[in-house]
């Protein structure tokens, strides 16, 4: 299968982030510096890829998946204007959750 960029952590979900860890320390505030953020955003970045349909992954800070249309598993329920709806299956991810689990306090 032969793949292509589907776009950027930075424009397709936070476009105040270059990078997930950057887009978790900014959600934590204050409150940062108490956490592992490098701990929880490789869990962040598990629970994303276990979401996102077969083929398609979050590989560092950019989205890859199928370049041609017919090597796409997903069905339409997925997409928005024709295209893999790669935010809202991020958005389904519960960062919140994650965090918790390494909550020390």
């Amino acid at each position: 299968m032969i793949t292509t960029s589907y776009g950027t952590w930075n424009n397709l979900i936070d476009p105040r982030a270059l990078a997930v860890e950057q887009t978790i320390y900014e959600a934590l505030g204050d409150y940062a510096d108490k956490y592992d953020i490098d701990i929880i955003a490789a869990d962040y970045r598990d629970a994303i890829n276990k979401a996102l349909p077969e083929g398609v992954a979050l590989v560092g800070d950019e989205f890859v998946g199928p370049y041609y249309a017919e090597d796409a598993t997903w069905g339409d329920e997925l997409e928005k204007d024709g295209r893999l709806d790669i935010k809202a299956i991020v958005d389904s991810v519960d960062l919140w959750a994650i965090v918790a689990e390494y909550e020390t306090d």
